[in-house]
């Protein structure tokens, strides 16, 4: 970070900016609490304030008048965020010529030591020219092993957390005070510090800057407070100057559930999924709350069935769509009795019985029916399922046999509803592996399970499963091998962490 970043200015001569800064800071550092964290704040302050007490002599030499040049672009800020700016720099004969090549890049990274406030485009361009990331080790020789990693190379590989190109341009404006503000508020707002934001964003009101993103955080402080209102009427200007920014749009929804306004938040979290990312899991979220509040309970209980699938702890989501099968059980019940020959109904109704564990309730309404086409597909996995709940393992297998015969009929389809469908194939085996478990059969258990696995070896369960067979035979060794395996698909996975 540096004695800047620490004090959160940029590099200056002014001792009463250099005094101020460090005042700022130590409010927030108890040295009783974090000794460390205090030291590092008094020795960039120290070191600071030696910096202001040097006088410079002026360098008229070649890399001298060069790094002016640096230094005019970089203060400049319409000029310092323009990589075509750099680039002229960059074609300077100082930076080609054999002889001050390597005396240019290491003079301009002396600079960005203290002035490192560029976007992504720039420090790939620095990337580019002096082949940075590739000599990092020459360059540990002569700089703080930190700064390169963290200060120059992250910067390079990394997208930006500012979005430099939102700001009103005046030259007259502080921007660097500003960005290092917004970052600490973005840090503040994690920690939810409400004397230290509000302390924040008084500096950043008086600094004059139009950002639509510091607008943003005040919204969410006003969601966090309850007042939507005052949320909303920033987020619809924001949302009319960046249309497309995703959180903008999960905010508006967000504000507008919290009013129960549930059809204008709809308009937003539909808008996320049509336009912006069809798989994004807040707008899912949303979606499938809009919707259950709607009574649109079929619809919501999908969405929020897929949202499982992707994310099988997301305890909201398990607590919706319980519910809203709780719901369901009576309006399936009123469609049988409306339609009492419709099979379809009877399917449904079996299906919401078993995912609010009513298993001997869902066993008898399914008694007798005899189900057509793709009702085939449904009524097998309930049956297994149901068969498991009720440790029948011998019956419920039998059925994941006939579940899986049936999605192998579906593999040449190329229906799109059906592709869901076939994605269950390598489950339906697993799932049999696991009856042969029950039934203490462990060989063919981990036969079928490897099976599964070479269907889908990137699902964490058949690795988790597998290593509790193994577990279960006191085959620890071989445990740990599995737990390995899947390590390397998802290293914090905490259904392995847990075997």
């Amino acid at each position: 970070m540096g004695i800047w970043g620490e004090l959160g200015i940029e590099a200056t001569k002014d001792k009463e900016l250099i005094t101020k800064a460090y005042r700022d800071r130590l409010v927030k550092v108890n040295p009783e609490v974090d000794s460390q964290g205090f030291m590092k704040l008094r020795n960039a302050y120290e070191e600071a304030m030696k910096y202001a007490d040097t006088i410079e002599e002026e360098d008229n030499t070649p890399i001298g008048k060069w790094i002016k040049k640096i230094e005019a672009n970089y203060m400049n800020y319409p000029k310092r965020i323009d990589e075509n700016s750099w680039r002229e720099l960059l074609e300077d004969e100082i930076c080609v010529a054999l002889d001050t090549k390597e005396e240019a890049r290491d003079s301009l990274l002396t600079f960005l030591m203290s002035h490192y406030v560029l976007p992504q485009k720039v420090w790939m361009l620095f990337d580019k020219e002096y082949d940075i990331k590739n000599i990092r080790e020459e360059l540990y020789e002569k700089f703080p092993k930190d700064f390169i990693n963290y200060g120059v190379i992250y910067n390079i590989d990394n997208p930006d957390t500012i979005d430099f190109d939102s700001f009103e341009i005046d030259e007259d404006l502080d921007y660097d005070t500003f960005i290092n503000l917004y970052i600490a508020l973005k840090k503040a707002m994690r920690g939810n510090d409400r004397e230290e934001i509000n302390k924040i964003i008084e500096d950043m009101d008086s600094l004059g800057i139009e950002y639509p993103y510091f607008d943003i955080e005040k919204a969410v402080l006003y969601i966090r407070d309850s007042k939507q209102t005052e949320a909303i009427e920033i987020l619809e200007r924001i949302n009319r100057l960046l249309p497309n920014k995703l959180e903008v749009n999960y905010l508006l929804g967000v504000s507008y559930s919290s009013q129960d306004k549930v059809e204008e938040a709809l308009v937003y979290y539909n808008y996320i999924l049509e336009n912006l990312d069809e798989n994004d899991f807040s707008g899912k979220n949303g979606k499938a709350y809009c919707l259950m509040k709607m009574g649109q309970l079929e619809e919501a209980r999908d969405l929020y069935a897929d949202i499982l699938e992707e994310d099988p702890h997301n305890q909201n989501a398990d607590e919706y769509y319980h519910q809203i099968s709780e719901q369901l059980i009576d309006v399936y019940k009123k469609y049988i009795a409306e339609e009492p020959g419709v099979t379809k109904h009877k399917i449904s109704l079996a299906w919401v019985q078993m995912h609010t564990r009513k298993i001997d309730d869902a066993l008898k309404t399914l008694e007798n029916i005899e189900p057509q086409g793709d009702e085939i597909y449904k009524y097998y996995n309930i049956l297994a399922h149901c068969n498991i709940g009720n440790e029948n393992f011998d019956v419920a297998l039998s059925y994941f046999i006939k579940w899986e015969e049936v999605i192998r009929k579906l593999i040449d389809s190329k229906e799109e509803d059906t592709k869901k469908q076939i994605r269950r194939l390598g489950y339906t085996i697993f799932r049999q592996g696991g009856c042969y478990v029950a039934l203490k059969n462990y060989e063919k258990a981990i036969e079928l399970t490897d099976k599964a696995l070479e269907i889908d070896p990137k699902d964490i369960m058949f690795y988790s499963g597998k290593a509790s067979i193994y577990m279960e035979l006191k085959e620890y060794q071989k445990a740990v091998d599995v737990c390995d395996e899947a390590l390397l698909i998802d290293d914090n996975n905490g259904d392995i962490f847990s075997i």
